[in-house]
């Protein structure tokens, strides 16, 4: 629990509280000004407590706590725990003849009897199985002066040690499942909290578009469903869930996590039959400096290195790089360059270039991964010595500093590179060898190095040029391998390849196939399409589907190319809008672009100024499936609902599935998008991140180990309760002391409510003349299952310290010790802050972004003007070849 740091004047023990050392009043005479770096280092910050809890859930209570400074690390965190646990399995008897107040332990008085025969045998030798010694852990055997003395020995053993996931835990958790523990833990299992990772989950798919079976998906389409133009889907999705839990402000609640996966909202997902199209830029709900009007007249899409999107915008000119954060995050490419229209633009992943054609200039290029263009900005010592070794200008042996290996490549590049070819960062125009397209309008490529260029050619004939590229390292440069005139086309705006075919998006006659039979070419129009539509601006395949975008009709249409049957995606037919949701209900300004990732599509929206996603929210439902199965298996439930029960059997089963789900979106990316070249994914690469990965196998291992040691130690695995391995004694602890109380608490205050709150603790388990519950509901966390057999009344009394004396000049001089540089300040939560979404004090829907509807762009006077811009070139005469 997070504390108040400052120092606080104690009136019985005359000390300042707050540091983990003693602040006294010889201390400050001796330290009259504190070091401020030493302050920081020993004032505390945070306070650990430690509760133990029965497998069969029966009892819980907080038992220790350790008040933290700044900088504890993992092994810090191991240590402490290692240190409590020998405390808490100390046994009775040595607990009343060496802890007189038999409260606190603070001395190591109870040794662990191990046997080396059983210890090298792996099991429990003959002579300790004769005196009746039944396991090899000394945390199940007597301990050592038991064991002499023939005394019963009564003793807790710790089976599993569970703590949240935040890093130095989570560290701690790690070193207890890889290292070689000491004789009295070698029974324990770790185990991350099932609440936490189901946190972490949820918040990864809310922070990141995931990807799962070719689909992107993100919690914020529930609040776009919120919103959905269907008015029924609208009140579904309303009643089901809240707004507080799709803004997902308070990372900390987890009413939130419960609400977005519940029955309710997954049935609805189950149940649509349409896509969902949801606004990437600008962001409708998180605005933030980032992400406001980035784009007025978008124009092209392609998808670039996975988890980025690349967008041409003509007014004004520029490209930029879009990454699938939520909300997006926003670069631009080819800043080195003056674009002046940039009308198309294709990716060629394998080599990481990107290539963009401006209809005003040409064809430019940009080397995004740096792996193809030598571009020393994106090049380290080694790299830049590999390449000039390469080039022969260096000896690998020669020893040479960054800035003078810098010199020798601009050395050559002034000698041997021609300037007018030559990339600038990574960045330069496609040099052209053999007569072709005089002037392009849309361009897109192949695994394979090869370009498909369409355009006008010098006799103002449309016109496909199928080319290689090539580089020397320094530049990129075209070869022309064939060229086709595309007969009755007058706008060409898109192209799509598609195993031997190559579609062709004419704004005035439709969609034209090109298809390569061995030497042969064969131009035929797209049946069914051409007539109904108004007009065809960009297009793109998803297996027998081809979808393209009508400007003119304000649409996104499909075309299934086995049955021929046209239907409309997004949009309604003739109706300008600017609004998300159901993708057969949503409107739309002007669709231009559009491209494919997988089984989801991207769409520029050029009127409005918009980045669209239209994806099938099926995958998201999956996703949510498996974070219920976690939450269910352990019995989390919402306030009022019944917890379901499950046995270890059933846990362990259910956690498997939901660990194969999301090891397998894992090995999906690695395998098909990456080939293997990463060993790990994160958010940027469309799954949850690595660290939550772990902790959901963890999960696994450690219920079949709590299994195993079940079974090995002759007790029945049915006793344990899912809830006892949960955190949530803690947070009940923490509920309890926060009772009544709007201020964070310092460290004097914790350790008085602290007290308080043990003995509390501990009369709900006592025998006593009263029934101490009075009503059903204390707290929103569920309370230990009811016992019938009750522990024995106490005898402990928690000790109170001894009251000192000071004279009124040495109380002043600690007081104003105190006011002077330990007081604490207001503390500021960062439960409800976000820097993407932040609140004023204004009603919500207040700050909502005006959705305007924009001003169309003349497509025709686009594209027209490209033609008239053509210098009629005397050439011999092209033909279809």
């Amino acid at each position: 629990m997070a504390l108040k740091p400052g120092l606080q004047y104690d009136q019985i023990t005359k000390e300042l509280i707050g540091t983990t050392e003693t602040v006294d009043i010889t201390y400050i005479k001796e330290n009259p000004v504190p070091q401020p770096e030493h302050l920081k280092d020993v004032i505390v910050k945070e306070a650990d407590v430690c509760v133990i809890t029965s497998l069969d859930n029966k009892i819980s209570l907080p038992v220790g706590v350790d008040y933290l400074a700044k900088g504890q690390s993992g092994q810090g965190v191991f240590d402490m725990v290692v240190e409590r646990i020998r405390q808490i399995q100390t046994c009775k008897n040595c607990l009343q003849i060496k802890n007189k107040n038999n409260v606190i332990i603070d001395t190591e008085c109870c040794q662990p009897n191990m046997c080396e025969d059983c210890n090298r045998e792996g099991g429990i030798c003959d002579r300790c199985r004769e005196v009746g010694i039944t396991s090899s852990h000394a945390a199940f055997r007597p301990c050592q002066n038991c064991f002499q003395n023939n005394i019963k020995c009564e003793k807790c053993a710790v089976i599993t040690y569970v703590s949240d996931c935040e890093q130095k835990n989570k560290t701690a958790l790690e070193k207890f499942a890889s290292e070689d523990l000491p004789p009295f833990l070698t029974q324990l299992i770790p185990m991350p909290d099932a609440v936490h990772v189901c946190k972490t989950t949820d918040r990864g798919a809310y922070n990141w578009w995931l990807y799962a079976e070719g689909q992107r998906f993100n919690l914020i389409l529930l609040r776009t469903l919120r919103n959905d133009p269907n008015e029924n889907i609208r009140n579904q999705m309303k009643k089901a869930v809240s707004m507080r839990a799709v803004r997902m402000r308070d990372r900390m609640d987890f009413n939130c996590v419960l609400e977005v996966c519940s029955s309710g909202v997954i049935e609805i997902l189950d149940q649509m039959e349409c896509y969902v199209l949801h606004t990437l830029l600008p962001d409708p709900f998180l605005v933030w400096d980032n992400n406001k009007k980035a784009l007025s007249n978008p124009m092209a899409y392609c998808v670039g290195p996975f988890g980025h999107i690349l967008v041409s915008n003509i007014n004004p000119p520029k490209v930029v790089k879009v990454q699938l954060h939520q909300p997006v995050n926003v670069g631009v490419i080819f800043d080195k360059l003056k674009l002046k229209k940039p009308v198309s633009i294709t990716y060629a992943d394998n080599e990481g270039i990107t290539f963009v054609v401006d209809s005003k200039i040409g064809i430019y290029y940009h080397d995004i991964k740096g792996s193809t263009i030598i571009n020393e900005k994106l090049m380290n010592v080694t790299k830049l010595k590999d390449t000039l070794v390469d080039l022969g200008i260096l000896e690998r042996r020669d020893k040479v500093t960054r800035p003078n290996l810098i010199q020798l490549l601009h050395d050559y590049q002034d000698n041997a590179v021609d300037p007018q070819t030559k990339a600038d960062n990574g960045q330069g125009k496609l040099q052209m060898v053999n007569d072709g397209v005089v002037m392009p309008t849309t361009i897109t490529s192949s695994s394979d190095k090869l370009l498909y260029i369409c355009g006008f050619n010098a006799h103002h004939q449309i016109q496909v040029d199928l080319s290689t590229w090539e580089t020397d390292r320094f530049s990129i440069r075209s070869v022309t391998m064939q060229k086709i005139v595309i007969p009755h086309c007058g706008m060409i705006s898109g192209l799509c390849l598609n195993a031997n075919n190559l579609y062709v998006a004419d704004l005035k006659h439709g969609i034209t196939k090109v298809t390569w039979n061995d030497d042969e070419v064969y131009i035929d129009h797209v049946p069914g399409v051409t007539e109904p539509i108004h007009s065809v601006h960009s297009i793109c395949i998803v297996e027998e589907n081809l979808y393209f975008t009508d400007p003119d009709a304000n649409a996104v249409r499909c075309f299934n190319l086995n049955s021929k049957v046209l239907s409309i995606l997004a949009g309604k037919i003739n109706t300008m809008g600017n609004t998300d949701g159901s993708a057969s209900f949503c409107k739309l300004g002007q669709p231009t672009g559009i491209c494919t990732e997988k089984k989801t599509l991207f769409l520029t929206d050029a009127s409005n100024g918009r980045l669209c996603l239209i994806t099938n929210p099926q995958a998201l439902a999956q996703f949510l499936k498996m974070l219920q199965l976690v939450l269910k298996t352990f019995g989390i439930h919402s306030s009022g609902q019944q917890a379901y029960k499950c046995t270890i059997e059933e846990a362990i089963s259910n956690i498997g599935i939901a660990d194969a789900y999301f090891q397998g979106c894992t090995q999906d990316i690695l395998q098909n998008v990456f080939h293997m070249s990463i060993n790990h994914t994160n958010g940027p690469e469309g799954t949850i991140s690595q660290k939550t990965q772990e902790s959901i196998t963890m999960l696994k291992d450690s219920l079949i180990a709590i299994k195993d040691l079940c079974t090995e130690e002759g007790f029945s695995p049915d006793i344990l309760n899912m809830q006892s391995i949960l955190t949530l004694g803690n947070e009940r602890l923490f509920a309890e002391m926060r009772s009544g109380h709007d201020q964070t608490p310092q460290v004097l205050d914790f350790a008085q409510r602290f007290g308080k709150a043990v003995t509390e603790s501990v009369k709900r388990r006592v025998n006593c003349g009263f029934s101490y519950y009075t009503s059903r509901k204390t707290t929103f966390y569920p309370l230990a299952d009811q016992d019938k057999n009750k522990i024995c009344d106490p005898t402990f009394r928690i000790p109170k310290p001894q009251t000192q004396t000071l004279s009124v000049e040495e109380r002043c001089l600690m007081k104003n010790y105190r006011n002077e540089y330990g007081r604490a300040v207001k503390q500021v939560t960062v439960r409800n802050l976000s820097t993407k979404d932040k609140p004023g004090t204004l009603p919500l829907y207040c700050y909502l972004q005006e959705r305007e509807v924009g001003k169309i762009v003349d497509l025709h006077t686009v594209y027209k003007s490209t033609a008239q811009d053509i210098v009629d070139i005397p050439t011999h005469s092209n033909h279809l070849l």
